[in-house]
């Protein structure tokens, strides 16, 4: 049954029934409690009531509580086979890896070391950070922060180290002097460029490709020898010296 709302200027003159189409002895006015635990519903002549059980499909305060506070009839602890109570990670946790009994929210999970690759990297607002060693792809590079920070990852050197993607490597222009000496991998400057080696290429094993122009004219593509060193610290390039240089030409590292 549903119950008409009663506005502030309705009035018994009104005709109750008339208006509301209701009759007055189905309008309920009190309710008690009874001693068998359910709710007793009057109606306004006083002539029948309806009851509902409490004690069935409702829980008491004490039972609410019982439930939550993992005692007696309880919801059970959450597991990967059944539903129940279950506990946010703190970030330590989180980075730890080893609980298994508690959840991570998304942000915890996008700022954990434990998953170190974020996907495409996004500017950070305020005070946010890519987090030490978290992996990033910036244009079609693939980049690892060395450091907390929040610049591009093509920015800073010292914050960031390219280490894979595709790229387009930049030609590097070489004359047919058998060989060709890059003193610091890490600090010397692709020419006309502003960026180190290291930036550019990273620091994986690589190839040189050359493609020089021999006397009668044709392009000659070959493959340079590659020597290098690297530091036993942290295992980054050092010195890299071309050799087998045999035309002039462009050569690119891959």
């Amino acid at each position: 049954m549903a119950v008409r709302k009663i506005e502030s200027s309705d009035t018994l003159e009104l005709g109750f029934r008339g208006k509301y189409n209701e009759t007055i002895e189905e309008i309920v006015v009190s309710g008690v409690l009874t001693s068998a635990g359910k709710l007793r519903l009057i109606r306004f002549n006083g002539n029948g009531y309806f009851e509902i059980d409490l004690t069935g499909p409702f829980y008491t305060k004490t039972q609410i509580d019982e439930l939550f506070d993992n005692v007696g009839n309880s919801i059970p602890n959450a597991s990967e086979s059944q539903r129940g109570i279950i506990q946010i990670a703190t970030m330590d946790e989180v980075d730890a890896g080893e609980d298994d009994q508690k959840a991570i929210t998304p942000l915890k999970a996008a700022d954990s070391t434990l998953f170190p690759f974020k996907g495409e990297w996004i500017a950070p607002v305020d005070d946010a950070i890519y987090r030490k060693d978290s992996v990033v792809i910036y244009g079609a590079g693939i980049y690892l922060a060395l450091s907390d920070n929040n610049v591009t990852p093509d920015s800073d050197s010292s914050k960031w180290r390219r280490i894979g993607g595709n790229d387009p490597r930049p030609s590097i222009p070489v004359s047919a002097t058998a060989q060709m000496l890059i003193n610091n991998w890490q600090t010397d400057t692709l020419p006309a460029s502003s960026k180190t080696y290291a930036e550019v290429f990273g620091n994986t094993i690589f190839k040189a490709l050359v493609v020089g122009e021999d006397d009668t004219g044709f392009h000659v593509p070959f493959e340079a020898n590659v020597k290098y060193t690297t530091d036993p610290g942290n295992g980054n390039i050092n010195q890299v010296l071309i050799e087998n240089i045999l035309y002039s030409g462009e050569l690119t590292f891959i």
